[in-house]
């Protein structure tokens, strides 16, 4: 048995063979998408993929790709899980543990704070020691409740379009928890890209038609009346497609469920076990020093302003220290042990921290619960569809 890292352009080939003969069966499409992205994305990169060998043939693959994510307003290194690959008369063999046992310590020696990918597969969160940390969001609003008109100020979608889209996109989910940062090149190397792409000056909407709905897949805009205009739009051209309904897989919190909401809607956020945005810190220190100035932000605008906290994050993996407000006039010290799914959890706001820590069997005193429960709030923790990789 032989683990390594593609080299050649001829291993390049062959791991973009085998990934696209277990995904697609053999799907030529496929084949040439990562064959391009391998020569031309800085984020799909050969030297993050190992490959299982056995006899000469790969058995099994990883690939990883190399992602920024936003945590509030502080960005973090982010290994997205692209594909853990096996040949379908070895699944259930130990290939996956070898790869990923092969790839954890690398990953934390090139700078990655955490892996972040989407599945439907149990086994993906046994194998990973993962966490669910993005349920499924969805919003429906009925057409007939939104007053009908003609919008202007959209066009087609044209690549040069793309550095504009990125920088809008950045900026207008900034302060969210699991937004992936885009690049210009993001919308080359989408494996999920909305059919329709319309672009305003301070906005753009993505959107795929389906049965009697018009699936809103991706948005972003630089002001509330950019939302305004987006749902006019859409129930313009769900209007005249005879179109009922407009879906979007948005959390509660965001700006165009809140302009949504007063033509009425129905919402949902469902958790299915096992499933979903799954995640897991692998780099403790270096994350929390990342969102160290998120921390700061939060304990300084809250009624702990005038409180300096050391504050020590112990895992079965290794331990942090903090020390946050440096210079207020009163002084607290206390030392938590989680296990690094727990602190996935913290960091990504999925539950009430007191509650994450009694999930674990953690006993804190109840100021202590104040002050965690300020440093880590509750989030709607989102990426969009077409991000998913």
């Amino acid at each position: 048995m032989e683990i390594k890292k593609p080299s050649t352009p001829e291993e390049i080939d062959e791991v973009a063979l085998f990934t696209a003969k277990i995904f697609r069966r053999k799907s030529q499409p496929l084949y040439k998408f990562i064959k391009a992205a391998y020569e031309h994305s800085s984020f799909h990169r050969a030297d993050l993929c190992w490959m299982l060998k056995e006899q000469g043939e790969i058995r099994a693959k990883v690939q990883f790709l190399d992602f920024t994510m936003q945590i509030g307003h502080c960005k973090v290194k982010m290994a997205g899980l692209n594909a853990l690959a096996v040949a379908f008369e070895h699944w259930g063999e130990y290939y996956p543990l070898r790869l990923m046992e092969k790839a954890y310590f690398s990953l934390i020696e090139e700078g990655f704070d955490l892996i972040f990918g989407f599945t439907t597969l149990h086994e993906y969160y046994k194998i990973l020691n993962a966490v669910q940390i993005m349920p499924k969001y969805q919003i429906i609003v009925e057409v007939k409740d939104i007053p009908q008109k003609e919008v202007p100020g959209f066009c087609q979608m044209k690549p040069e379009d793309w550095e504009k889209m990125s920088k809008i996109h950045n900026t207008a989910n900034l302060g969210r928890r699991g937004i992936i940062e885009r690049k210009a090149e993001s919308w080359q190397f989408m494996l999920y890209p909305p059919t329709q792409i319309l672009v305003a000056e301070n906005g753009y909407i993505g959107f795929n038609f389906h049965n009697e709905q018009l699936e809103l897949v991706d948005i972003s805009g630089l002001d509330l009346a950019f939302y305004e205009s987006a749902l006019a739009k859409l129930a313009e051209i769900a209007h005249k497609q005879k179109l009922s309904q407009i879906c979007a897989p948005l959390p509660p919190d965001h700006p165009f469920v809140h302009i949504a909401r007063k033509y009425g809607l129905n919402m949902g956020v469902e958790y299915k076990k096992m499933q979903g945005g799954l995640g897991r810190v692998i780099n403790l220190p270096s994350i929390i020093q990342k969102i160290r100035p998120e921390l700061e932000n939060r304990i300084k605008v809250s009624a702990f302003y005038n409180l300096e906290l050391q504050f020590t994050l112990r895992s079965e993996e290794g331990e942090t220290t903090v020390v946050l407000n440096k210079g207020a006039s009163s002084k607290a010290k206390f030392n938590i042990h989680l296990p690094m799914a727990g602190i996935t959890q913290l960091i990504f706001g999925t539950h009430l921290a007191s509650i994450i820590l009694q999930e674990h069997g953690v006993a804190i005193t109840t100021t202590e619960s104040e002050i965690l429960n300020v440093l880590f709030p509750t989030s709607y923790p989102f990426a969009f569809p077409n991000d998913i990789f």
